[in-house]
């Protein structure tokens, strides 16, 4: 799957939001602007690389943070240069509007996926790009686990444990995302008394849980 298809439409919400949502923005575009060198200059295997390195301010650095769309993941670090996206020159991370409004656990997740994200750009940040302090080559040997657990590796739960407020764990996964009848693939809605019921199957039911009325089950949209 193409990262165009798999981010979907990017959704910016409208001003009048749901304050979950303009709680998140605000924090994504303030922990963007936050400069996360003193914390990660106290990681022992990050010391001599990052010396001479004064700031790691992400906005400063062109990274711009967003929402997009998709009920696959709830946050997303790309660097991949597009004219739809905020940052022009690829450096964008993003929440998904759908976890956002649609994820009962989201007011509690929320700080863990921002960071989970803004630990992935510094990454990027120190190994990836030509004016880096090091290189990619220099990240493999450091954190030969860097490749196979696609950027969760050592250096990466490193960053992520240094940078975090106190009381937030920066998780691998989020495993809320599955949990939610939100995110179910099937749903039907009973026209009789109006109950809704959701699955992973488009067998899951054949009556309604409430009033035993037979149901449609249909791709939950929603």
């Amino acid at each position: 799957m193409s990262f165009d298809d798999f981010v979907n439409k990017v959704s910016q919400p409208e001003k009048k939001e749901e304050p979950i949502v303009k709680e998140t923005i605000e924090l994504g575009i303030r922990l963007t602007g936050k400069d996360f060198i003193e914390p990660i200059k106290k990681i022992k295997k990050l010391k001599k690389i990052l010396e001479k390195v004064d700031s790691m301010n992400l906005y400063k650095r062109g990274w711009r943070f967003q929402f997009g769309k998709s009920r696959e993941w709830a946050g997303l670090c790309s660097a991949a240069p597009s004219s739809v996206y905020k940052s022009k020159e690829g450096k964008n991370l993003f929440v998904s509007i759908d976890v956002v409004k649609g994820d009962d656990n989201w007011k509690d997740n929320m700080k863990s996926t921002i960071y989970h994200e803004i630990a992935h750009a510094i990454v990027r940040e120190i190994f990836y790009y030509p004016e880096s302090p090091s290189t990619i080559l220099t990240l493999d040997k450091i954190d030969s686990d860097h490749i196979p657990s696609k950027g969760h590796g050592e250096i990466w739960r490193l960053v992520c444990a240094a940078i975090v407020e106190k009381g937030v764990v920066c998780t691998q996964y989020y495993k809320p995302i599955v949990e939610n009848n939100y995110f179910k693939k099937f749903r039907y809605i009973c026209s009789d008394c109006g109950n809704k019921g959701y699955g992973n199957s488009k067998f899951f039911a054949a009556r309604c849980s409430k009033c035993q009325k037979k149901i449609l089950v249909v791709t939950n949209t929603i």
